[in-house]
C-alpha cells in the first residue's frame, strides 16, 4: 500500500500555498507564523505584484488523490477523463443521434465559497476555489467519475457509462461523495483554515441520482464548436435540487439511487427542517413539480447519513478513527480484519474492499480476522464474534434481515516463529440478497469479555 496518507498528500496539495501565503503575511499569531484576520489581505502589494505572485503558484501533480485511493478501492491504472462530454457517447456530437443509457449524476456544491471574496483579493480567491475543485475533480475520477462541468463554485459530474453496471455506477457515487466529504472536512478546509488564518466554516453539499435507460437521453446540444454532448430527462435535472436540499458535509440521495439498488435506511435518513417552530419532514425533491395529469411528482429523496457509512469506506482504521465523526471503531495494530470473495468453490479467493462493487448473488465469502504480533499474547486465547446485519426486501422476505451474531468463536494462542501468528478465523458467508449488508467483528479476551481489543465493520453489496 501506498506510505502516502490523506493528511501527508493534503499538506503536499497545499504546501505552495502555505509558502507564498506566509512570506506576504504582516500579522504573527504564535506558533502560526502570522495568519492575518478577516479585515487583512494576504499580499500587501499592488495587483501587479498580486498576479504574479499568483502565476508563481504551482498546482499540483494531477492524480495525487487517485494514487492513494484506487488502490484502497480495488482499482487499477488512473482516471483521465477529461471535464467535457462522457467519452462513451462523444461521438454523438458528429452523428447527431440520440442515445439512451442509464447514468447516475452527480452536483457537488461548496458552501460558504463566496465569502472568500470578502476576506482576500480575486486571484487568491480564484487560487482558493480552484484548488477544491482540483481536490473534488481528482476524487471524482478516483472512484470512475466523469467531471462534466465546472461550475464556479460548484462541479457536475457522472458515474457509470457502457462498460460499467448501473449498481457498480452507483456505489462508485457513493464512495465518490462519501469520500469528497471526509477530504474536504477532515483535512482539505482545516488546512485552508490554517493557511489563511481564518475560521472559514466551509462545507460541502452533494446531490446524487440516477436515471435508467428509459429515463435518460444522451444528445449533443447547440451549433458546432458552440454544442455539448450531455444527458437529459428528470434524475439529471433533479439532482442538482438534490445537492440544494443536503445538508452541510453530507449528500442527498434521490430516489432512482434508492430504489435501484434497495438502499438501506440504516444508512440513510429523513430531513427534518424546522418551519415556523414546527419540524417537518421533506420526503421529497423540491419544489415537488406536478406532472402532466396534475399529480405531483413525489420523487423521494433521503440523506446520507454520512457518518455511519464512512465507517464502512475501505480506508485504514487509523484515519477513519481521527476523523471527527468515528466513534466505534476500536484500533489493534496487532489484529487485522478482511473480506475476499470468489465466484465458487474451485476459483481463487480475490480482496473485496469493504463497498467497493457489487458481488453476484451466489457467490463465496469469507471475513477474516487474523491475529499477529507478540504484544497481543499477553491476553492470552482471545474469542472473537461476528455480527452480520442484511437490509433491504429480499432479506426482509426470507425473515434475514437485521442483526444476526455468531456464536463465539475462540482465538487459540499459538505463537509461530518471527511473526508471532497468533490465530486466524474465517468466518463464511454466501452472497444472497441485493443490496448493502455488513460483517462486524469484535474481539475480546477470554477472561475478560467486557474488554474489547478491536471492532471493525465491513459493508458488501450484492447484485
Amino acid at each position: 500500500m501506498s506510505k502516502n496518507t490523506f493528511k501527508t498528500i493534503t499538506d503536499g496539495y497545499f504546501s505552495d500555498f502555505a509558502r507564498k501565503f506566509s512570506s506576504k503575511r504582516r500579522k504573527t499569531v504564535p506558533g502560526l507564523e502570522g495568519f492575518i484576520n478577516e479585515s487583512e489581505h494576504f499580499f500587501e502589494h499592488d495587483t501587479q505584484d498580486v498576479l504574479k505572485s499568483s502565476l508563481d503558484i504551482i498546482a499540483p501533480p494531477e492524480y495525487t488523490y487517485q494514487s492513494l485511493l484506487r488502490p484502497l478501492f480495488g482499482k487499477s491504472g488512473i482516471n483521465s477523463s477529461k471535464v467535457g462530454a462522457h467519452p462513451d457517447f462523444e461521438r454523438l456530437r458528429e452523428s447527431g443521434d440520440i442515445e439512451h443509457h442509464n447514468i447516475v449524476t452527480m452536483f457537488v456544491d461548496i458552501k460558504r465559497s463566496s465569502r472568500l471574496a470578502l476576506l482576500m483579493t480575486l486571484e487568491e480567491t480564484y487560487m482558493v476555489k480552484n484548488r477544491i475543485l482540483q481536490t473534488c475533480v481528482d476524487v471524482v475520477r478516483s472512484l470512475d467519475g466523469y467531471p462534466h462541468r465546472l461550475m464556479g463554485d460548484a462541479l457536475m459530474a457522472y458515474f457509470g457509462g457502457r462498460e460499467s453496471s448501473s449498481e457498480d455506477a452507483i456505489a462508485n457515487a457513493i464512495n465518490a461523495a462519501s469520500t469528497l466529504k471526509f477530504v474536504l472536512s477532515e483535512y482539505v478546509f482545516p488546512s485552508l483554515n490554517e493557511i489563511t488564518g481564518n475560521e472559514i466554516k466551509l462545507g460541502v453539499r452533494i446531490g446524487l441520482d440516477f436515471g435508467d435507460d428509459d429515463e435518460i437521453i444522451w444528445a449533443n446540444y447547440g451549433y458546432g464548436q458552440a454544442s455539448e454532448v450531455t444527458a437529459l430527462g428528470i434524475p439529471v435535472d433533479l439532482a442538482s435540487k438534490a445537492q440544494s436540499q443536503a445538508k452541510k458535509n453530507t449528500a442527498m440521495l434521490g430516489q432512482g439511487i434508492l430504489k435501484h439498488i434497495d438502499f438501506p435506511d440504516a444508512y440513510s435518513e429523513i430531513k427534518i427542517v424546522e418551519k415556523s417552530g414546527v419540524l417537518e419532514e421533506e420526503r421529497y425533491i423540491l419544489p415537488n413539480m406536478q406532472k402532466s395529469d396534475g399529480t405531483k411528482l413525489n420523487r423521494i429523496c433521503r440523506l446520507l447519513r454520512m457518518d455511519d457509512y464512512q465507517y464502512l469506506l475501505p480506508f485504514s482504521q487509523s484515519e477513519k478513527k481521527g476523523s471527527s465523526t468515528a466513534l466505534d471503531l476500536i484500533i489493534n495494530d496487532s489484529i487485522r480484519f478482511y473480506c475476499q470473495y470468489r465466484l465458487d468453490d474451485n476459483s481463487p479467493w480475490s480482496d473485496y474492499p469493504s463497498v467497493s462493487f457489487f458481488l453476484e448473488k451466489g457467490m463465496n465469502l469469507r471475513f477474516v480476522v487474523e491475529v499477529l504480533g507478540k504484544d497481543i499474547q499477553a491476553y492470552g486465547d482471545l474469542i472473537a464474534v461476528f455480527t452480520k446485519t442484511n437490509h433491504g426486501k429480499q432479506a426482509r422476505d426470507k425473515n434475514e434481515d437485521g442483526a444476526h451474531s455468531s456464536s463465539e468463536r475462540l482465538l487459540v494462542n499459538q505463537p509461530d516463529g518471527y511473526n508471532f501468528v497468533v490465530s486466524k478465523h474465517e468466518e463464511i458467508e454466501k452472497t444472497a440478497y441485493r443490496g448493502l449488508h455488513t460483517m462486524e467483528v469484535k474481539v475480546y479476551p477470554k477472561s475478560h469479555k467486557n474488554l474489547i481489543l478491536f471492532q471493525d465493520v465491513i459493508g458488501v453489496y450484492i447484485k
